[in-house]
């Protein structure tokens, strides 16, 4: 079960209402959310705020050695591309198109802003607290079949490098991402060298965010 690391503390990027769920749900385990603009609804909870933009602020946070081991990302954006293409901004990202033929075939498929894929396993509105069970669909009562994250594991284009980061669900309908895995990937973009390609996607059992980035200029 997620969350079984030592550190069970958790950093909220975002204060809409699923920054609000996640915190309803987790309680003292966060132990701080990131929102630039706190309303008193959100200020009522108690948890300790920082005011300011969500990527920026975990630009910051996420490098300290007392960072906490989660990060909920509760953004209305792919967090992980933003947050690489903001932490390595020195390697110059661009983000690429990936086709539509392949991408994985699914009930939902929407084309976002910045070149961002948003996949689903279901065609309906999920309810806010699914327990995200391993088989069975809570809605339909059906099986799921293969996992998000596994089938978006297998996009493949030539000359790039596909890294699906699975979202665990820390509490029904808060899904996060371990500190751990986001440091280990952007070291590995690091290392890769100048023009490296990449499908960076993040995805739970049903759902995901997919996009390409180059990190630098392609070599000589």
């Amino acid at each position: 079960m997620a969350g079984e690391s030592g550190d069970n503390r958790v950093l909220v990027l975002g204060g809409g209402r699923f920054g609000r769920l996640a915190v309803h749900r987790l309680g003292a385990r966060v132990t701080l959310l990131v929102e630039p603009n706190p309303g008193p609804e959100l200020q009522a909870m108690g948890v300790p705020i920082c005011v300011g933009d969500g990527i920026a602020a975990a630009g910051d946070i996420l490098d300290r050695p007392d960072a906490p081991h989660w990060v909920v990302p509760a953004l209305p954006l792919h967090f992980l591309v933003e947050w690489l293409c903001l932490s390595l901004a020195h390697l110059s990202p661009r983000l690429l198109e990936i086709p539509r033929q392949a991408l994985p075939q699914v009930a939902m498929l929407h084309a976002g802003a910045k070149n961002a894929w948003y996949l689903s396993l279901a065609n309906f509105r999920c309810p806010d607290d699914c327990p995200e069970p391993a088989l069975i669909c809570t809605h339909t009562n059906e099986p799921r079949g293969e996992p998000m994250f596994k089938r978006m594991a297998k996009i493949k284009l030539p000359g790039f490098r596909t890294v699906i980061m699975r979202s665990r669900q820390l509490a029904p309908g808060v899904g996060a991402l371990p500190r751990e895995e986001l440091l280990g990937l952007r070291e590995q973009i690091r290392q890769s060298g100048q023009g490296s390609r990449w499908v960076i996607g993040t995805a739970c059992r049903c759902h995901g965010v997919v996009q390409a980035v180059q990190f630098g200029e392609d070599a000589i």
